[in-house]
């Protein structure tokens, strides 16, 4: 526990301190701020995972690559943001921001046991927050229709992938006839 600390603290004093008075179990009010943001699309995630822990992010790029495929913007430069979260519980997931499409992905990942057998956990699949439309203010108007998000949490969390995610850069590419809708088995 206080290891992944160190690795995610940037402070050297807060670092130190901690170190020192963490088996003295004084390290309460040393961490005074969670792991998490404040505001997020996912209500009550406890702290960050890095995407090597969880074999389900270790690699992204490919179900990225799918799904510039599928939206036919395979021609230009892409940029992704990838931060994941991990609960008390076990369950884990991660937020994709697609830059160029204006997307924040909620996704659970791809299960590597399964890479070709299961679709339902690609990235393609996973239903998505359109930024350009589906962002409310208020929780009234979120209520309205199931799609919605509210601004502050789609903000929150672009903010944390900002600051503690995973950046790709998916350079153009061209679809082979092999790769022509690979994802779907057609």
């Amino acid at each position: 526990m206080l290891s992944s600390f160190f690795l995610k603290r940037r402070s050297g004093r807060l670092c130190l301190l901690a170190l020192l008075l963490g088996p003295l179990g004084l390290t309460s009010f040393v961490m005074p701020f969670q792991d998490a943001p404040a505001q997020s699309i996912f209500p009550g995630q406890p702290r960050h995972l890095p995407p090597g822990e969880d074999r389900r992010f270790i690699d992204p790029r490919r179900e990225m690559r799918l799904l510039l495929q599928e939206a036919k913007a395979n021609q230009h430069t892409n940029h992704f943001c990838l931060i994941a979260y991990a609960w008390p519980d076990g369950r884990v997931r991660a937020a994709v921001h697609w830059l160029e499409g204006k997307r924040l992905i909620p996704w659970e990942g791809r299960d590597p046991r399964s890479w070709q057998a299961r679709q339902a956990d690609s990235l393609l699949a996973a239903p998505y927050i359109d930024l350009t439309r589906d962002l409310v203010d208020t929780p009234q108007e979120k209520a309205r229709e199931s799609y919605y998000h509210l601004r502050a949490e789609a903000e929150g969390t672009l903010e944390d992938c900002q600051a503690n995610g995973v950046r790709y850069t998916i350079l153009p590419f061209d679809v082979g006839p092999n790769e022509a809708h690979s994802w779907s088995g057609r």
